[in-house]
């Protein structure tokens, strides 16, 4: 049978993507524990499960995972962030598309239609409910971070005006637009550092940034300066 691995934080989500996968994938979970390497001839994909909490030496040892690992095709998977939630919700985020074949495909098509992805149409909220049209935004932005995104493209998106789009992302997630934006950047950003040998100046423009204003991001937010990335990543 065909293998998918899953790194995650929670024993829900592993019960939870085995269970959805069981008819035709064997879900093997590591909880917290990250291996260092894996191998098998019928692994078709690796999960990773994003704790949204942004710690550098969390966020750097499962993308070193991943880099070690990049034969098998991966993707991140990224919980959608509400102010009161009740339920896990998730979008995915791929890393490295030029690896994917068709089987790859096929998983994450199948993984598009999980109760539990975002604005799934198995997912039980309306499409007119707000709640909806703003997971709708994130699910966006996780899937696809490059472009430089502007708050009148996505209000159109969703059929809604700037202003409302604005007010409601912060009211129903708990954070500004611009600030899951930026987070989501960063994330690739220091991907992309460890994973290819692009400059953090390329990368930051890549992104739609200037490097000085990311790397400030950067800092602030992974306690660490850029720079200093690939000299940890050989230590």
């Amino acid at each position: 049978m065909d293998e998918i691995y899953l790194l995650s934080h929670k024993k829900e989500t592993g019960r939870n993507l085995a269970d959805f996968f069981k008819s035709g994938y064997l879900v093997t979970t590591f909880y917290r524990m990250i291996p260092q390497s894996v191998t098998g001839d019928n692994l078709k994909f690796i999960f990773v499960e994003c704790s949204s909490k942004c710690v550098f030496q969390e966020c750097f040892s499962k993308f070193l995972f991943l880099f070690r690992n990049r034969d098998v095709p991966f993707g991140l998977i990224r919980p959608i962030v509400f102010k009161i939630s009740t339920t896990d919700l998730y979008a995915a985020s791929i890393l490295m598309k030029d690896r994917f074949g068709p089987d790859q495909i096929k998983i994450l098509n199948k993984m598009k239609a999980w109760n539990k992805y975002a604005c799934s149409s198995s997912w039980i909220v309306h499409p007119a409910n707000p709640i909806f049209k703003i997971a709708q935004v994130q699910r966006l932005i996780v899937e696809n971070p490059f472009p430089d995104y502007y708050l009148s493209s996505l209000a159109k998106s969703i059929r809604s005006s700037p202003s409302w789009l604005s007010a409601k992302f912060k009211d129903i997630s708990g954070v500004s637009l611009n600030s899951f934006m930026v987070r989501i950047k960063l994330c690739h950003s220091l991907w992309q550092l460890i994973a290819s040998d692009e400059s953090f100046k390329s990368i930051a423009y890549g992104l739609g940034y200037h490097p000085f204003a990311l790397s400030k991001r950067f800092a602030a937010l992974f306690k660490v300066h850029p720079s200093k990335i690939k000299y940890i990543c050989f230590q």
